[in-house]
Protein backbone atom coordinates (compact mmCIF):
# COMPACT_ATOMS: atom_id res chain seq x y z
CA UNK A 1 0.00 0.00 0.00
CA UNK A 2 1.41 3.40 -1.00
CA UNK A 3 2.44 5.72 1.81
CA UNK A 4 0.06 8.60 2.43
CA UNK A 5 1.77 11.99 2.15
CA UNK A 6 2.01 14.19 5.23
CA UNK A 7 0.76 17.72 4.53
CA UNK A 8 1.61 20.48 7.01
CA UNK A 9 -1.14 23.09 7.34
CA UNK A 10 0.30 26.37 8.62
CA UNK A 11 -1.97 28.46 10.85
CA UNK A 12 -1.88 30.56 14.01
CA UNK A 13 -4.45 30.75 16.80
CA UNK A 14 -7.48 29.22 15.12
CA UNK A 15 -8.37 27.31 11.99
CA UNK A 16 -11.47 25.67 10.60
CA UNK A 17 -11.64 21.95 9.85
CA UNK A 18 -12.30 22.37 6.13
CA UNK A 19 -8.62 22.33 5.14
CA UNK A 20 -7.68 19.14 6.95
CA UNK A 21 -10.94 17.36 6.17
CA UNK A 22 -10.45 17.81 2.43
CA UNK A 23 -6.86 16.56 2.52
CA UNK A 24 -7.72 13.57 4.68
CA UNK A 25 -10.67 12.55 2.52
CA UNK A 26 -8.48 12.69 -0.59
CA UNK A 27 -5.68 10.55 0.82
CA UNK A 28 -3.37 12.90 2.69
CA UNK A 29 -2.37 13.06 6.35
CA UNK A 30 -2.82 16.64 7.62
CA UNK A 31 -0.81 17.98 10.52
CA UNK A 32 -1.05 21.52 11.92
CA UNK A 33 1.89 23.88 12.38
CA UNK A 34 1.88 27.11 14.36
CA UNK A 35 4.51 29.86 14.45
CA UNK A 36 7.50 28.82 16.51
CA UNK A 37 7.14 25.13 15.73
CA UNK A 38 10.15 24.01 13.72
CA UNK A 39 8.56 20.73 12.58
CA UNK A 40 8.33 22.06 9.03
CA UNK A 41 12.06 21.36 8.81
CA UNK A 42 11.40 17.64 9.34
CA UNK A 43 12.12 15.38 6.36
CA UNK A 44 8.86 13.45 6.86
CA UNK A 45 6.75 16.42 5.76
CA UNK A 46 5.85 15.92 2.10
CA UNK A 47 3.87 19.09 1.34
CA UNK A 48 2.75 22.38 2.89
CA UNK A 49 -0.46 24.39 2.77
CA UNK A 50 -0.61 28.08 3.73
CA UNK A 51 -4.11 29.08 4.81
CA UNK A 52 -6.23 32.22 4.91
CA UNK A 53 -6.10 34.85 7.63
CA UNK A 54 -5.34 38.49 8.31
CA UNK A 55 -3.43 41.07 6.29
CA UNK A 56 0.35 40.63 5.88
CA UNK A 57 2.47 43.39 7.38
CA UNK A 58 3.30 46.04 4.81
CA UNK A 59 6.91 46.41 5.95
CA UNK A 60 7.63 43.00 4.41
CA UNK A 61 7.43 44.65 1.00
CA UNK A 62 8.74 48.08 1.94
CA UNK A 63 5.53 50.01 2.58
CA UNK A 64 3.79 51.63 5.54
CA UNK A 65 0.47 50.22 6.70
CA UNK A 66 -2.57 52.05 5.30
CA UNK A 67 -5.82 52.72 7.16
CA UNK A 68 -7.72 49.91 5.42
CA UNK A 69 -5.18 47.25 6.44
CA UNK A 70 -5.70 45.26 9.63
CA UNK A 71 -3.11 45.11 12.41
CA UNK A 72 -0.68 42.39 11.28
CA UNK A 73 0.27 39.21 13.10
CA UNK A 74 4.03 39.74 12.96
CA UNK A 75 4.93 36.35 14.42
CA UNK A 76 2.83 34.48 11.89
CA UNK A 77 4.08 36.61 8.99
CA UNK A 78 7.75 35.99 9.75
CA UNK A 79 7.13 32.29 10.32
CA UNK A 80 5.37 31.87 6.99
CA UNK A 81 8.11 33.73 5.11
CA UNK A 82 10.56 31.23 6.58
CA UNK A 83 8.34 28.28 5.67
CA UNK A 84 7.91 29.38 2.04
CA UNK A 85 11.63 29.92 1.49
CA UNK A 86 12.44 26.59 3.11
CA UNK A 87 9.94 24.81 0.85
CA UNK A 88 11.38 26.43 -2.26
CA UNK A 89 14.93 25.57 -1.21
CA UNK A 90 14.04 21.94 -0.43
CA UNK A 91 11.55 21.54 -3.31
CA UNK A 92 8.63 20.79 -0.98
CA UNK A 93 5.27 21.23 -2.77
CA UNK A 94 3.26 24.27 -1.66
CA UNK A 95 -0.40 25.23 -1.91
CA UNK A 96 -1.38 28.77 -0.89
CA UNK A 97 -4.95 29.81 -0.15
CA UNK A 98 -6.09 33.47 0.01
CA UNK A 99 -3.60 35.10 2.43
CA UNK A 100 -1.39 32.08 1.76
CA UNK A 101 -1.10 33.09 -1.89
CA UNK A 102 -0.12 36.63 -0.91
CA UNK A 103 2.49 35.36 1.57
CA UNK A 104 4.08 33.09 -1.03
CA UNK A 105 4.34 36.04 -3.39
CA UNK A 106 5.82 38.32 -0.73
CA UNK A 107 8.30 35.66 0.43
CA UNK A 108 9.62 35.37 -3.12
CA UNK A 109 10.15 39.10 -3.53
CA UNK A 110 6.77 40.23 -4.83
CA UNK A 111 4.30 42.60 -3.22
CA UNK A 112 0.59 43.28 -2.85
CA UNK A 113 -1.92 46.08 -3.17
CA UNK A 114 -3.00 46.85 0.40
CA UNK A 115 -6.56 47.63 -0.69
CA UNK A 116 -8.23 46.63 -3.96
CA UNK A 117 -10.61 49.58 -4.12
CA UNK A 118 -7.72 52.07 -3.99
CA UNK A 119 -6.13 50.70 -7.15
CA UNK A 120 -8.91 48.98 -9.09
CA UNK A 121 -12.01 50.87 -7.94
CA UNK A 122 -13.89 47.74 -8.86
CA UNK A 123 -17.57 47.08 -8.36
CA UNK A 124 -16.72 43.37 -8.38
CA UNK A 125 -17.41 41.78 -4.99
CA UNK A 126 -14.06 40.56 -3.67
CA UNK A 127 -15.17 40.56 -0.04
CA UNK A 128 -18.49 38.79 -0.11
CA UNK A 129 -20.75 38.75 2.91
CA UNK A 130 -22.32 35.55 4.13
CA UNK A 131 -22.04 31.99 2.89
CA UNK A 132 -18.60 31.18 1.46
CA UNK A 133 -19.93 27.92 0.04
CA UNK A 134 -21.62 30.07 -2.61
CA UNK A 135 -19.53 31.61 -5.44
CA UNK A 136 -19.62 35.39 -5.93
CA UNK A 137 -17.58 36.13 -9.06
CA UNK A 138 -15.86 34.57 -12.06
CA UNK A 139 -12.17 33.98 -12.63
CA UNK A 140 -10.62 33.49 -16.07
CA UNK A 141 -7.93 30.82 -16.25
CA UNK A 142 -4.80 31.37 -18.31
CA UNK A 143 -4.47 28.88 -21.16
CA UNK A 144 -1.54 26.43 -20.98
CA UNK A 145 -1.12 27.09 -17.26
CA UNK A 146 -0.96 24.17 -14.84
CA UNK A 147 -4.30 25.31 -13.43
CA UNK A 148 -5.86 25.22 -16.90
CA UNK A 149 -4.56 21.69 -17.47
CA UNK A 150 -5.80 20.65 -14.04
CA UNK A 151 -9.34 21.97 -14.43
CA UNK A 152 -9.63 21.77 -18.23
CA UNK A 153 -11.75 24.90 -18.36
CA UNK A 154 -11.37 28.57 -19.21
CA UNK A 155 -13.31 30.09 -16.32
CA UNK A 156 -14.81 29.21 -12.94
CA UNK A 157 -17.16 30.83 -10.45
CA UNK A 158 -15.50 31.15 -7.04
CA UNK A 159 -16.12 32.63 -3.61
CA UNK A 160 -14.14 35.66 -2.46
CA UNK A 161 -12.99 36.96 0.93
CA UNK A 162 -10.16 39.46 0.52
CA UNK A 163 -9.52 43.19 0.18
CA UNK A 164 -5.84 42.89 -0.75
CA UNK A 165 -4.35 41.36 -3.89
CA UNK A 166 -1.08 40.47 -5.58
CA UNK A 167 0.62 43.33 -7.43
CA UNK A 168 4.21 42.62 -8.56
CA UNK A 169 4.95 38.91 -8.95
CA UNK A 170 7.65 37.22 -6.91
CA UNK A 171 10.62 35.39 -8.43
CA UNK A 172 9.64 32.34 -10.46
CA UNK A 173 5.89 32.99 -10.21
CA UNK A 174 3.38 33.51 -13.00
CA UNK A 175 -0.29 34.45 -12.84
CA UNK A 176 -2.62 31.62 -13.87
CA UNK A 177 -6.04 33.23 -13.31
CA UNK A 178 -7.58 36.71 -13.22
CA UNK A 179 -10.88 38.20 -12.11
CA UNK A 180 -12.80 40.21 -14.70
CA UNK A 181 -11.46 43.44 -13.17
CA UNK A 182 -7.84 42.33 -13.60
CA UNK A 183 -7.13 41.19 -10.04
CA UNK A 184 -4.74 38.21 -10.00
CA UNK A 185 -6.66 35.20 -8.67
CA UNK A 186 -4.09 32.39 -8.98
CA UNK A 187 -0.31 31.94 -9.09
CA UNK A 188 1.96 29.07 -9.91
CA UNK A 189 5.64 28.26 -10.08
CA UNK A 190 8.02 25.35 -9.66
CA UNK A 191 6.40 23.24 -6.94
CA UNK A 192 3.91 26.03 -6.15
CA UNK A 193 0.18 26.45 -6.69
CA UNK A 194 -1.81 29.26 -5.08
CA UNK A 195 -5.34 30.62 -5.36
CA UNK A 196 -6.88 33.80 -3.96
CA UNK A 197 -10.28 32.27 -3.19
CA UNK A 198 -11.17 29.69 -0.51
CA UNK A 199 -11.42 26.25 -2.17
CA UNK A 200 -11.83 24.47 1.16
CA UNK A 201 -15.23 26.15 1.52
CA UNK A 202 -16.39 24.94 -1.92
CA UNK A 203 -15.04 21.39 -1.61
CA UNK A 204 -16.14 18.71 -2.63
CA UNK A 205 -16.91 20.42 -5.92
CA UNK A 206 -14.87 18.82 -8.73
CA UNK A 207 -12.43 21.69 -9.23
CA UNK A 208 -11.59 21.97 -5.54
CA UNK A 209 -11.15 18.20 -5.28
CA UNK A 210 -8.72 18.35 -8.19
CA UNK A 211 -6.82 21.24 -6.58
CA UNK A 212 -6.29 19.40 -3.29
CA UNK A 213 -5.54 16.14 -5.11
CA UNK A 214 -2.89 18.02 -7.08
CA UNK A 215 -1.07 18.93 -3.86
CA UNK A 216 -1.30 15.34 -2.64
CA UNK A 217 0.05 13.97 -5.93
CA UNK A 218 2.89 16.49 -5.94
CA UNK A 219 3.69 15.56 -2.34
CA UNK A 220 3.85 11.89 -3.38
CA UNK A 221 6.19 12.76 -6.24
CA UNK A 222 3.67 11.77 -8.90
CA UNK A 223 3.79 15.11 -10.78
Amino acid sequence: MAKKPVIAIVFHEKINDYYGDALEQLGGIPIYLQPGKEAFLSPWIDGVMLTGGGDPMASLFGEAKITESAVPDVRRDLFEIQVVRHCVEKNIPLLGICRGMQMINIALGGDIHQDITRCYGSSLEHRQQGNYHIPSHRIRIVEKSHLHRLWNRNSLMVNSCHHQCVRRLGKGLVASAYADDGVIEALEGQGIMAVQYHPERMYPRLEESLLFEDLIKRAKGLL
